[in-house]
């Protein structure tokens, strides 16, 4: 073979050698075509629990999220962990243990700027819940025992920490909401009610919580003992009932929407002002909707029906609606959770492609 048709082999063999490559990566990058899915590890065959971490980077193209696992932890391995895992490579780049092994039940974990924060449950409802806060690079820097019980849930906003449990001792059963210092841990307020006053949902990190929403310096929960289902306001210090609103069903899921306080039924997506009057109602696009998520820098609501609400109340179609129980997002890129296998597939997409790419 001659030097140039050595040199003109070479090039061509170069060239598919870079189209595979675009090719693979446009196949992993959701900013290629939209949409991806991954399954990252599944150790325990648990309860898991996920949160957006890193923004895409070169390096890793689709960002990062945390995944919560119990690996093996009944088992007496290593415990409570967390791993980084890489969306586009569907690999783990690290894993932090939090806590040594024991059994643990619930564990839910949300992201609060560069905080990481979990409240883990026992598999023994009468040990205490702790609460632990993770710097940026995944070191346990606080923790504190919260009180006994299980089905907890968590939500973080402006320096105040929210959490929910569900306590059990004996054939008594109670509904606990607590406020804390994000900076410090210091309890703020409480308020204890009734196992049947508290509106109990899914969680794919726990069995069962109660749903809540901070927002504008008001915690907003589900109550239930009154039919239909009441949204309540309360001031997060005192707990000074402030406002209430009655839903229509009896099925609801709290959230936030379009900068106001949200609630999901099958028939309709509510939206309130702080004081809990209506704004806006927009019918539900067909099948029911077990979760939604606003995109912060658009204001697009994605619920996980698999319908985007746009901001003319219109409705688009994004993925195929199946049941989803944990749906979230950051900045544009929306994770949804399988319900069927919680520690297995996730699918994600980039909102912005696709909504601007045909349907």
């Amino acid at each position: 073979m001659s030097r140039v048709r050595r040199w003109a082999f070479a090039a061509v063999m170069a060239l598919l050698a870079s189209f595979s490559e675009t090719q693979a990566r446009a196949d992993a990058d959701p900013d290629s075509h939209g949409h991806g899915s991954t399954t990252p590890p599944a150790r325990t065959g648990g309860r898991v629990s996920i949160a957006p971490w890193a923004d895409p980077t070169p390096e890793h193209p689709c960002g990062t999220i945390l995944l919560a696992d119990q690996d093996g932890s009944r088992e007496g391995k290593r415990g409570l962990v967390i791993h980084e895992w890489d969306l586009a490579a569907d690999t783990v780049l690290r894993t932090v243990t939090v806590a040594p092994a024991s059994e643990y039940r619930d564990v839910i974990m949300v992201r609060a700027g560069q905080e990481v924060h979990l409240v883990v449950a026992f598999a023994a409802s009468f040990k205490p819940i702790r609460h632990y806060v993770l710097d940026a690079s995944l070191h346990v820097i606080r923790q504190h025992e919260v009180g006994e019980g299980l089905g907890q849930s968590i939500v973080i906003e402006d320096g105040v920490v929210a959490i929910s449990w569900l306590g059990v001792r004996g054939r008594q059963a109670r509904v606990h909401i607590a406020t804390f210092s994000q900076a410090t841990m210091q309890p703020l307020g409480a308020v204890d009610l009734p196992a049947g006053d508290g509106y109990l949902t899914f969680h794919p990190g726990a069995a069962s919580t109660v749903p809540l929403l901070l927002q504008h310096g008001r915690l907003y929960a589900l109550r239930s003992r009154d039919e239909p289902v009441r949204v309540v306001a309360y001031d997060p210090l005192t707990f000074a009932e402030l406002a209430s609103w009655k839903s229509p069903e009896d099925y609801v899921t709290l959230g936030r929407a379009h900068g106001h306080v949200a609630v999901l039924t099958e028939l309709a997506l509510t939206e309130l002002s702080d004081a809990l009057n209506v704004v806006s109602t927009h019918a539900a696009p067909g099948d029911s909707m077990r979760a939604f998520v606003e995109d912060p820098d658009t204001g697009i609501v994605v619920t996980a029906a698999g319908e985007a609400l746009l901001a003319d109340g219109t409705y688009r179609r994004l993925f195929r609606p199946v049941t989803r129980d944990q749906i979230l997002d950051f900045h544009g890129r929306v994770i949804t959770q399988y319900a069927d296998d919680l520690a297995g597939d996730l699918g994600w997409f980039n909102l912005r492609r696709v909504l601007t790419s045909p349907p």
